[in-house]
Formats: structure tokens, C-alpha cells, sequence
């Protein structure tokens, strides 16, 4: 009798120990998903080029992101010049897009889970810049200092903006001597529109030759720039390119 009583005693001990060891366990028959607390999910945006020309596609690519306990339902792109993308279908997360003005431009990638929190869907944004620059087709100019034609005049300008984070320009031109006969000279000049001066070189053209130009120069803020060509004598024709680059303004 009195062995039977002590085992009697030791039962609420032992139910004791098995229903902690229970709760501790995580055994209790509570739903083990809501016991995980949802988390947001990882965006990752790559960019093949940090920058191109103006008409050059970008390719970004969003396929990397990820849910640690779930799955992305959403990406939505924001190219930052007015156009933005979205998709549900991660085989459309890697899209490639072109900007038709120089700039630095900031995209962000937003990609939504299928969890909620109190304000919706849980969703992560990440950024990346790319920049822009521009191509500018010269001529083909002609320009004589007696014109006997309208196909020349005695001056040629070519006007282009620059905004606030155009940098700097460089200029590749190849000046020809459209006489027949003798030389030719031509003034080639860069100026900014309180009418500062850039760069400027007298171009000698010998009979039958050409010369090329080149010329890279920071420019002074926003605004109208001027590439002059002025005929000093004969007649010349000028053909080139000129490019503008911009930047973030740090190093």
C-alpha cells in the first residue's frame, strides 16, 4: 500500500514534465506556420552597364530577388524618366529599356510577397543609377568665307543643351578643303551662352587635305552651348560628332 501511494504522489510530477517539455518543444498543437513570423522579401537589381548613349537599351534584371519564407508575387521597375514596368511572371522580371535624353537617372525595383502586414503586402525597394550620355551628329558642314551658293554660308552653328549633370563634351571633327584649288582656313570654336569661349583653333587646310579636330573640355554649368565653324578663307566642310557626358558630380 504504501508503494502504490508514493507512484500516486509522483503522477503530477511527471504529467508536470511532460507538459513542459511539451511547450517547449513547440508540441502543443499550435500551427507551426503561425508561429513563423513573415519576413520581407530580398530585392536584387543587376544592370548590365552602368551607362550608355541615349537609344541604347538597358538591361535590368530582377530575376534574383527572393522570399526567405515565401514567394514574390510582384515586380514593379521604375525607370525614373516617366516610365515604369510591373509583372507577375519572373520570366518578365529581366526587361530592357532605353532613355532618349542625357541624365542621370535613379530605377528602383519593388517586389512584393504573398504575406500581409497590418499596412498590405510586405514588399523591399532597392535603387540603382545608370547614366546617359549623349551623341551629337556635326554635319556635314560647309562653309566658305565668299559663298557663291546656298550649300554654304560663311558661318555654321550647332547648338546643344546640357543640363545639370552634363560634365563635360568632347568634340572629334575632320575639316576638309572643298577648293579646288588653294588653301582654306576655318575657325572652329565652343562657347557657352554668356558668350565664354571653351575652346577655339584656326584649322589650316592645305589643298586636298583634311584635318582633324579634337577637343574635351568641362562644361560650365546648364544651359546653350555653340559650336561655331567660321570660314576665314576658301571653303571647308566639317563632319563629326560631338558627345556629352554626364555624371553623378562625385568622384
Amino acid at each position: 500500500m504504501v508503494g502504490r501511494n508514493k507512484d500516486k504522489r509522483l503522477l503530477p510530477l511527471v504529467a508536470v514534465a511532460i507538459f513542459t517539455m511539451a511547450a517547449l518543444s513547440g508540441c502543443l498543437g499550435e500551427d507551426d506556420a503561425d508561429s513563423i513570423e513573415s519576413t520581407a522579401p530580398r530585392a536584387v537589381l543587376e544592370v548590365d552597364r552602368e551607362s550608355r548613349f541615349a537609344g541604347e537599351p538597358f538591361t535590368f534584371d530582377a530575376q534574383s530577388s527572393s522570399d526567405p519564407n515565401g514567394n514574390i508575387t510582384k515586380w514593379v521597375f521604375d525607370f525614373g524618366d516617366g516610365e515604369t514596368f510591373e509583372t507577375e511572371d519572373v520570366d518578365e522580371a529581366r526587361v530592357k529599356h532605353r532613355y532618349d535624353a542625357g541624365g542621370v537617372y535613379s530605377v528602383t525595383l519593388t517586389v512584393f510577397d504573398d504575406a500581409t502586414d497590418q499596412e498590405g503586402p510586405l514588399n523591399t525597394t532597392t535603387e540603382r543609377t545608370v547614366i546617359v550620355d549623349r551623341r551629337i551628329d556635326i554635319g556635314p558642314a560647309m562653309v566658305a568665307a565668299a559663298p557663291t551658293n546656298s550649300s554654304a554660308t560663311a558661318r555654321s552653328e550647332r547648338a546643344f543643351e546640357a543640363n545639370e549633370t552634363a560634365e563635360r563634351y568632347e568634340l572629334d571633327l575632320l575639316v576638309e578643303n572643298a577648293m579646288a584649288l588653294g588653301d582654306s582656313k576655318m575657325t572652329v570654336r565652343v562657347v557657352d551662352d554668356n558668350g565664354t569661349v571653351l575652346f577655339e583653333e584656326l584649322v589650316e587646310v592645305g589643298q586636298g587635305e583634311n584635318v582633324t579636330v579634337e577637343s574635351a573640355e568641362a562644361l560650365t554649368g546648364e544651359g546653350t552651348f555653340v559650336l561655331e565653324l567660321i570660314a576665314e578663307s576658301g571653303a571647308s566642310r566639317a563632319t563629326g560628332e560631338l558627345r556629352i557626358y554626364h555624371g553623378t558630380g562625385s568622384e
